[in-house]
């Protein structure tokens, strides 16, 4: 019933933007509405919500964006003047240390951070480890990332399934929507 419901608003939101944008809305309805649709958004978790920075890098290499992540966990970035596909890291201080996760995004979206993402996009990059994303990578290893990445999630979510079935959690881990509440995916 909850998914019905998050589609029906999602489906009724959609069709307010269009008819927003097709009948000019007035004043700069438009221009907001693009505003709007060139970011990039997610939650930062790991079973709580992750309270630090999130940096974006987009592909060119000369740009980073860095968000503070909210008490949930989410952060923003408009990415309407990036090149696209970007990189997303996340960094947090806890007891056990510094910590960092790093995520993907094609473009504008949704794109959170978690340790799912985090192996996602390092097995997506041919990488064993994170720490080589650190030293900052070319367009061309970027566009490999996103070719990589959509096969690797397909995999991992396979994979987990059972556990993902166990938390009734079964979403994309990079695009889907996440609360960081000790529920669902963030409880898994």
């Amino acid at each position: 019933m909850k998914c019905k419901n998050i589609f029906i608003s999602f489906f009724v939101l959609l069709s307010a933007t269009g008819f927003l944008y097709a009948c000019g809305g007035g004043g700069d309805t438009a221009a907001s509405s693009s505003a709007v649709l060139a970011n990039v958004s997610g939650v930062a978790a790991t079973g709580s919500a992750i309270q630090g920075r999130v940096y974006l890098k987009d592909s060119s290499g000369a740009v980073e964006q860095v968000a503070d992540t909210d008490a949930d966990g989410a952060f923003s970035f408009n990415v309407a003047d990036l090149k696209a596909p970007f990189l997303l890291k996340a960094v947090w201080d806890s007891t056990t240390g510094s910590h960092e996760l790093y995520s993907f995004s094609e473009g504008a979206g949704r794109a959170n951070v978690n340790p799912l993402t985090n192996a996602a996009v390092v097995a997506a990059a041919g990488l064993t480890e994170n720490s080589a994303l650190d030293q900052g990578l070319t367009e061309v290893q970027m566009n490999s990332i996103k070719a990589n990445l959509p096969g690797v999630i397909a995999s991992l979510r396979e994979k987990l399934a059972p556990l993902f079935d166990m938390y009734n959690a079964d979403i994309n881990p990079v695009t889907g929507t996440i609360k960081a509440d000790h529920t669902g995916f963030d409880a898994m």
